[in-house]
């Protein structure tokens, strides 16, 4: 029986309960200064293997057997249990290392408070990641169970402890441990055939480490080992934080059943005979056809040395996977570390000193009175270490239980729970409240990004109680929450069309070369032709050409990849106006040249020629084809056509000559070589000696003439000889 103190009330006591594959172990715990102590414990096994791989199969036969052990406790103890604190094994552990801070603004001092909320910060970042995670690969819903933090920093600069300091930006790296809801189901299933609450829960890594590893040791490479009869659990400290967990399936019932196999005996009697291995020679079993053996335990040895190298490999690869080389030393707990042969086998794999892993007791536990009783030292550890994480995280962990859509949720939280981590923790993703859009579509339309968005989802609700609630709304135990998901906007849908206005797909009328006909856009996609009727695919390249502009309208007819120029200049040649082009496309309306960047009109009449550039004198003398300018005469009565050459040529009054370069405005003469009679005569080799010329008499246009007179076109002439 335990008397209560004038300062001590039922409260400050700690219950810890160990659930273990073999065994449950219980514990009674109290605080005096920086001390605990144990005051009563109690040591169950189970009977039949309601647990295996450190997972709950029979909820009420191990529920009937913690019954019996709480009982012991309080009739030992004369108190009665109300609360228990808990450690799930790291069985499928899900772990997320995450940074939370605080900025203050300004400088001031760091509370308890400030501290909690920080952390607080941290875990919830993890909670999400963590579904994020569970919903792209196994759906699965994880309950978070723990956390370490690895490091704080006060204004970027390391600290052991923010308590207290005074700064103006706070940052905490934590490790957050998360277990699969099955997992911690079954577990918290188990309490609540009990009728208890739950007091704390944690990981039994962290536990584990709490006791053996304190935190002025963290700066120490350690791997701590907690090997169980169904899972064997991992953490390791390095360069002053925590840096990680881990867990293997494999443990001491590996053992167990190689031994029971192996001899033919049942479970428990396998279990006896691993259990004693170290205190007995030999055994003695009946098999189960009924006969009688004698069992050397160096036969034994040998029947379970491949299990013995199994199980260390395994577990030094995941000490390897956290750590990424050996550590310094590894600290081996839990009753499977008693197995012959382990620690020397995990010391071969770490390629470690055999001295440099060995087995830690309860006996030199530093602030620790008082044993747990009928159990080995080394299997006391955890449940030590479960009371003393629920102690130092009462003030700031809540345990509340609720429901999410009349399925139970439990939180374990380091402040007063809000609707929105109810949520987190069924795996609901508060967000999904506002209804998601339909998934939207992007195309390019000549290399410009559009995006053609889904439809807007319609909100979902959450209700509290039957009452419609905001999601940071606060949690009490017992509170009943209703979600309904936002319902998700279609998809979004859309045709070519749909990408361009009424008047950009118009077809329009006009006249080409003569002819009335209709241009309309062209769209393409992939150099290939398409109707504005096609749906709008993802990723999809369109190629728009419009028929806005009348330089638009003559790219789709002559199916050019270009809109094409119409440059021009304006001359003045012997007194009439002339445009000259300056590009290969010379376009008109039948009469004069057309800007190709004005809209084109309804019935606008085009002709297109492709001309030469008219740049130079030359040029334009080709254009204007004055070399085919000939004059043409009747010389007795015969038709003549005859070279009417240029003599010169003068611009804006200049003498140019071939080369120059022609520019707007310009005006232009031309000056050409006098045609006389004399002249024509000789171009048709039409030779006269003077005596000739002397007896010649010249007609022109019936008038008496010279040979020294200018011809033009039409001019008849005659010449007769006197005699």
């Amino acid at each position: 029986m335990i008397e209560l103190t004038a300062q001590q009330e039922q409260d400050d006591y700690i219950f810890a309960l160990d659930i273990g594959t073999r065994t449950l172990i219980g514990v009674l715990m109290v605080r005096e200064g920086e001390e605990y102590e144990v005051l009563t414990s109690k040591v169950v096994y189970h009977s039949t293997r309601a647990m295996m791989d450190g997972q709950i199969h029979n909820i009420q036969e191990v529920a009937n057997r913690c019954s019996s052990l709480i009982a012991d406790i309080e009739e030992e103890s004369g108190l009665k249990i109300n609360k228990v604190a808990l450690a799930a094994a790291g069985r499928a552990l899900e772990t997320a290392t995450v940074t939370g801070e605080i900025d203050f603004n300004q400088k001031k001092t760091v509370t308890a408070e400030d501290i909690n909320a920080l952390e607080f910060s941290a875990i919830q970042q993890a909670q999400e990641k963590v579904v994020e995670r569970s919903d792209k690969n196994s759906k699965a819903d994880y309950h978070f169970v723990g956390y370490s933090v690895r490091e704080f920093r006060l204004d970027d600069m390391f600290l052991t402890d923010l308590n207290q300091q005074r700064g103006s930006n706070i940052q905490a790296d934590l490790i957050v441990t998360f277990l699969p809801q099955v997992v911690v189901d079954s577990l918290l299933a188990v309490i609540n055939e009990l009728g208890l609450e739950v007091s704390g829960l944690t990981l039994e890594p962290i536990a584990a480490s709490k006791v053996v590893i304190p935190r002025d040791m963290y700066n120490f490479n350690l791997a701590l080992v907690d090997i169980g009869a169904g899972t064997a659990d991992i953490a390791v400290t390095k360069s002053g934080s925590m840096i990680g967990y881990g867990m293997v399936p494999v443990a001491g019932d590996e053992i167990t059943e190689k031994i029971a196999e192996n001899y033919l005996i049942d479970y428990h009697s396998a279990e006896e005979i691993k259990c004693n291995l170290a205190s007995s020679d030999k055994f003695e079993v009946k098999n189960a056809i009924g006969m009688t053996t004698e069992i050397q335990k160096d036969e034994i040895n040998e029947v379970i040395s491949g299990q013995i190298e199994a199980m260390a490999g395994m577990i030094a690869e995941e000490i390897l996977k956290i750590n990424t080389e050996s550590p310094k030393a590894v600290i081996c707990i839990g009753g499977g570390s008693l197995t012959p042969g382990f620690t020397d086998k995990l010391a071969e794999f770490l390629d470690l000193p055999i001295d440099r892993v060995g087995i830690r007791d309860a006996d030199d536990l530093r602030k620790i009175k008082g044993k747990v009783k009928d159990i080995a030292g080394t299997q006391t550890i955890t449940p030590i270490g479960i009371g003393i994480v629920a102690d130092q995280n009462r003030e700031k962990t809540i345990f509340t239980r609720v429901s999410v859509n009349g399925e139970d949720v439990r939180l374990f939280s380091l402040k007063q729970p809000l609707v929105r981590d109810a949520l987190i923790s069924a795996s609901v993703d508060p967000k999904s409240i506002q209804g998601r859009p339909g998934k939207g579509i992007t195309c390019t339309v000549n290399g410009e990004l559009k995006t053609i968005p889904g439809e807007f989802g319609s909100p979902g609700y959450v209700k509290l109680n039957g009452n419609e609630v905001e999601l940071d709304q606060e949690l009490k135990n017992g509170d009943s929450i209703e979600f309904k998901a936002g319902r998700k906007g279609n998809d979004a849908r859309a045709r070519i069309r749909d990408l361009f206005s009424n008047d950009l797909l118009e077809k329009k009328i006009i006249r080409y070369q003569g002819e009335e006909i209709s241009v309309e856009p062209e769209i393409k996609i992939n150099d290939k032709k398409v109707a504005p009727d096609l749906r709008v695919e993802d990723g999809m390249e369109i190629e728009f050409f419009p028929v806005k502009t009348i330089g638009q309208a003559v790219r789709n007819l002559l199916e050019l990849d270009y809109i094409p120029e119409n440059n021009l200049i304006k001359v003045n040649v012997s007194g009439k106006d002339k445009f000259l082009p300056q590009s290969e496309w010379f376009i008109t309306d039948g009469s004069q040249p057309l800007d190709l960047s004005k809209p084109l009109k309804s019935h606008q009449k085009l002709v297109i020629e492709r001309k030469e550039k008219v740049e130079t004198v030359k040029d334009l003398v080709d254009y204007l084809d004055f070399k085919s300018n000939k004059t043409e005469i009747i010389f007795n009565g015969n038709r003549l056509k005859l070279d009417n050459r240029i003599a010169s040529i003068k611009i804006n009054g200049e003498n140019v000559d071939n080369n120059y370069s022609l520019k707007n405005g310009d005006k232009i003469e031309f000056f050409k070589k006098n045609l006389t009679l004399d002249k024509t005569l000789d171009l048709i080799n039409y030779s006269l000696s003077e005596k000739m010329k002397e007896n010649a008499k010249i007609l022109i246009n019936g008038e008496e003439g010279e040979f020294e007179d200018r011809l033009k076109s039409g001019d008849r002439i005659k010449l007769k000889f006197l005699n």
